[in-house]
C-alpha cells in the first residue's frame, strides 16, 4: 500500500509519535512524510530506508500559534502537487486543523487523526472550527486518541459513529519491562537508597508542578523526585525546590532522549500525572501515560478526563481531588510506604497496558478496519 502521511507538529510530539510508529510496524508498505521539520533523529533514521520519502515544509516563525498553518498554506501547492503525484492508496493527515487539504489531495482514502478538541479561543478557530464541521465529513475515517474525545467528535461534528475509530496513545509495552532495569541509573544520580517519584512532561502553568515541590518539602528524606522535561516554569520550580533546600533530592534532569527516560521510568515507585482542567485535558489521555503504566508504575493524578477514571476503575494509582499539597503529600506517602498496595497496582498497571495499550496491537486493529474500510 501507498501511504502518505502529513504531519505538521513539533518535533517529539505525540502525533509524531504516532507517526514513528506506524512506520515500524507497517514495513511492508511505501510511505511519503510531509512535515514541518526533521529534527527527531528517528524521523532521519526512518527516512533513510527505500520504503520512506521525507519531505520538509519549514515553519514559518512570524506568525505566533498560527505558525503551523500559515506556514501549510503558503506551502500548499507543492504539497497538494506532491502527494497527488504519488497516487496514494491512503492518506494520514495527523492535524486536524489541515481539514481543508481533503478538498485538494486525491487518494482512494482520507484518515484525519485527532488528539485533542478545538481550542475555539478567538474568532479565527472559532471560524476554523464552523469551517471543519463541514469539511472533515469529507474524509473516510476520523481517529480519536480517547473515548470522551470520540464521543464529542459524533456529537459536536455529526459524525457517523462507525466513521470514528479509537486508537488509544499507545507505546511499545515491550520496551519498559522492569526486569531490565540499570540500578546504577540510581547510583549515577547519587539516590542509591531512596524511592523515586518520576515526571515526565513540560514544565508550565498548566502542569501545576508547584504544588508537588510544596508536597516534597513535608515528606521524608528517604524519597526523591525526578524532574523529566523542559519549560518556562523550571527556573522557578528550580527556585522553590531551593527554597526548600530540596536540591539533593529533588532533580531537574531536563529534556532527555526517549531511550533514557524509558531507563529512568523502569528504576522509579511512582509517577506524577499533572495537569489543571481544561477542555483538551477533559478528553486527553497522554503517550506519557501509557508509558507509565507499560512500566508498572502507579499513577497520581490530577482528578481531570479519562486519566482519572482509568486510574480509578482499574486500580493503578490514586487520584488527586484537591489542589492542596497536603492532599498530594498524603497519597504519594501512602504509595510509598505500603509496599503490598504498590506492588498489585503495578501488576495491574502493567496488564492493563499490555491490554489497552500495547502499540503493535493497537496498529494491527487500525490495519484490519482499513482492510474493510477499502472493501467498501
Amino acid at each position: 500500500m501507498k501511504i502518505a502521511i502529513i504531519d505538521f507538529y513539533r518535533a517529539d510530539s505525540a502525533p509524531e509519535q504516532r507517526v514513528i510508529d506506524i512506520l515500524e510496524t507497517w514495513v511492508e508498505d511505501k510511505f511519503l512524510i510531509v512535515r514541518n521539520s526533521v529534527e527527531n533523529d528517528r524521523i532521519l533514521a526512518l527516512s533513510k530506508k527505500e520504503n520512506v520519502e521525507v519531505l520538509c515544509i519549514p515553519r514559518v516563525v512570524n506568525y505566533g500559534k498560527y505558525a503551523d498553518l500559515i506556514s501549510f498554506i503558503t506551502n500548499t501547492r507543492k504539497i497538494v502537487k506532491t502527494v497527488n503525484s504519488m497516487n496514494p492508496d491512503l492518506i494520514i493527515i495527523s492535524n486536524p486543523r489541515l481539514f481543508y487539504l481533503s478538498l485538494f489531495l486525491k487518494s482512494k482514502k482520507m484518515i484525519l487523526m485527532f488528539r485533542d478538541y478545538w481550542r475555539r479561543k478567538n474568532p479565527l478557530s472559532y471560524i476554523e472550527y464552523i469551517m471543519a464541521r463541514y469539511f472533515v465529513k469529507r474524509v473516510d475515517m476520523i481517529i480519536s486518541v480517547t473515548n470522551s474525545l470520540r464521543e464529542k467528535i459524533i456529537d459536536e461534528l455529526k459524525i457517523p459513529s462507525e466513521k470514528v475509530f479509537l486508537l488509544p496513545n499507545s507505546c511499545d509495552t515491550d520496551k519498559f519491562n522492569r526486569r531490565s532495569a540499570k540500578e546504577s541509573l540510581k547510583e549515577e544520580l547519587s539516590i542509591l537508597d531512596k524511592k523515586i517519584i518520576i515526571y515526565v512532561g513540560a514544565l508550565d502553568y498548566l502542569r501545576r508542578l508547584d504544588r508537588f515541590v510544596d508536597a516534597f518539602s513535608r515528606l521524608e528524606e528517604n524519597y526523591a523526585f525526578l524532574v523529566v522535561g523542559e519549560g518556562y516554569e523550571k527556573e522557578s520550580l528550580e527556585k522553590q525546590s531551593s527554597d526548600y533546600v530540596l536540591n539533593d533530592r529533588i532533580i531537574f534532569l531536563g529534556k532527555l532522549p526517549h531511550e533514557k527516560v524509558i531507563e529512568l521510568l523502569k528504576i522509579s515507585d511512582v509517577a506524577i500525572n499533572s495537569f489543571i482542567k481544561t477542555k483538551e485535558s477533559e478528553v486527553s489521555f497522554p503517550v506519557k501515560t501509557a508509558e507509565y503504566l507499560s512500566a508498572g508504575l502507579p499513577i497520581i493524578s490530577d482528578n481531570v478526563g479519562e486519566v482519572a477514571n482509568v486510574i480509578e476503575e482499574n486500580e493503578i494509582g490514586l487520584v488527586i481531588y484537591s489542589a492542596e499539597p497536603k492532599e498530594i503529600a498524603e497519597k504519594i506517602e501512602y504509595l510509598l510506604k505500603n509496599d503490598e498496595i504498590r506492588t498489585k497496582m503495578s501488576q495491574n498497571a502493567i496488564e492493563y497496558a499490555n491490554k489497552n495499550l500495547d502499540i503493535r496491537k493497537n496498529l494491527e486493529k487500525l490495519r484490519t478496519k482499513l482492510s474493510s474500510l477499502f472493501q467498501e
